[in-house]
């Protein structure tokens, strides 16, 4: 016969509330994720998760029972664009189903609610990545601690200098998301390059001087003006690619880039905006938050501002918002407005 946990008493004083090993785990086993749960993105403003097996209350209440289940795998809802949204997995009264939010407090502390990851939406390209796996809700608890303290934050690396003419370095690095450790990877925005041969879904340059260090990294086709994410490295003259981005085999590309932002009140419904592409940092312009980018006058400066993304793979720039004086650019602070995905998945590294 096979003993239920909830008829193996523990020790206890006289007569205490909670007795058993049932009792025991369901207050320190809730919220766990255990293996599974790769993240994909479907291209159209989702992701799927795939199947894995977690551990949670059954409802949101500290003496709840808890419970070992499997989820087969989906998609989530459609995801908030240019906007960071946290996914979970809801345990829904033994129907687990995803869900998502764009405030981390909304699921966050609910007990039969697992992170299964977080992801940024931009148009239909998806950022994301998935916290650790077994995550006991003691450790929920602090990672959420530390979240609301410091979303992300930089522990080593990530150091910033020049290149070339205006191009950035930033070595590789640690980043934290909570209790979630990062690394991230070296970029040379001053590298650059021709294709030189046609393959289907591949990058072919003899002198690319192409690394492992490139996988997960976007790759810009400047002739065609069209991307592509690299999926693995082959040797130092190709790569691997997610799709045909180059289809002659002779377009010109650059692999080390950032997204550039400024802000634009003159819009019809005043937001950021995106510049993909950049490779160097622009001395002629600011942004003037009022009508967008504006020409500096003579003999003036900028300042801006470089973020790493949590998955270590994209980093953004964020134009500075004065036509500054030598002492005015010295003591500029970063602006107290800033794009969602550089709020809330960004940490600043210059």
């Amino acid at each position: 016969d096979i003993t239920k946990s909830t008829d193996v008493e523990v020790s206890e004083l006289k007569t205490a509330t909670y007795d058993d090993v049932q009792d025991y785990i369901n207050f320190y086993g809730h919220r766990s994720l255990f293996p599974g749960g790769a993240i994909t993105d479907n291209g159209d403003g989702t992701v799927a998760i795939a199947s894995l097996t977690g551990w949670s209350s059954i409802s949101d209440s500290e003496s709840a029972v808890g419970k070992f289940f499997d989820f087969a795998g989906g998609n989530t809802p459609s995801l908030t664009d240019l906007t960071t949204n946290y996914i979970y997995l809801d345990y829904n009264g033994g129907t687990p189903q995803l869900v998502v939010s764009t405030d981390i407090l909304t699921h966050g502390f609910k007990l039969d609610h697992i992170h299964v990851g977080t992801a940024f939406r931009d148009g239909t390209e998806t950022h994301f990545h998935k916290p650790t796996n077994f995550e006991l809700d003691l450790g929920a608890t602090v990672d959420m601690h530390h979240q609301e303290e410091d979303l992300v934050h930089r522990v080593d690396g990530l150091i910033t200098t020049e290149t070339g003419t205006r191009n950035l370095d930033v070595t590789a690095g640690v980043l934290y998301e909570g209790l979630n450790r990062h690394t991230s990877l070296p970029f040379d925005t001053s590298r650059s390059g021709t294709a030189d041969f046609n393959e289907v879904n591949k990058l072919h340059d003899a002198d690319g001087d192409f690394s492992a260090n490139d996988v997960g990294k976007s790759v810009h086709n400047t002739t065609d003006d069209t991307y592509g994410t690299i999926t693995a490295f082959v040797d130092s003259g190709e790569l691997t690619l997610a799709g045909d981005t180059f289809p002659d085999g002779d377009e010109n590309y650059t692999i080390d880039f950032w997204t550039y932002h400024y802000y634009d009140g003159d819009l019809g419904t005043p937001a950021w905006v995106e510049v993909h592409g950049a490779t160097q940092i622009s001395n002629s312009q600011y942004n003037d938050v009022a009508t967008g980018l504006s020409n500096f006058t003579a003999n003036r400066y900028g300042v801006s501002w470089v973020f790493m993304e949590i998955d270590g793979q994209h980093f953004h720039v964020v134009y500075g918002q004065g036509d500054y004086k030598v002492n005015q650019a010295e003591e500029a602070g970063v602006p107290s407005s800033l794009p969602n995905i550089v709020t809330n998945y960004c940490a600043l590294i210059a």
